[in-house]
């Protein structure tokens, strides 16, 4: 993260999570509500996406440690709705259909 003066500047961000003074890390290793010694284990990355004028937008994605968490808790549970509703929607006409949108909603999640 960018800790030069920008009070002229304005920016907007666009699905990032930002974090100056309160969060991810104080560029010293160390997490807020930790001591020194514990790093921190979240990975952020930004880009600009365009910029118009004086205005700057940036996309970006923060992977902590909660998001591996629900990444696994949501991958697990999608398997098994998809392994149960195999058998349970077995022979129904609308078979394809169901999992089309069953997909779909497992992807947005």
């Amino acid at each position: 993260m960018d800790h030069r003066d920008n009070s002229h500047d304005q920016e907007v961000h666009v699905a990032v999570v930002q974090f100056d003074d309160h969060g991810v890390g104080h560029g010293d290793g160390s997490e807020e509500g930790h001591g020194g010694g514990h790093p921190s284990l979240a990975v952020q990355r930004t880009a600009v996406w365009f910029q118009a004028g004086g205005m700057e937008f940036t996309v970006g994605t923060l992977v902590d440690g909660l998001a591996v968490m629900m990444l696994v808790v949501v991958t697990l549970v999608s398997l098994l709705v998809h392994v149960y509703s195999t058998e349970y929607v077995h022979g129904d006409r609308r078979y394809t259909h169901y999992f089309a949108f069953l997909s779909l909603f497992s992807a947005s999640m």
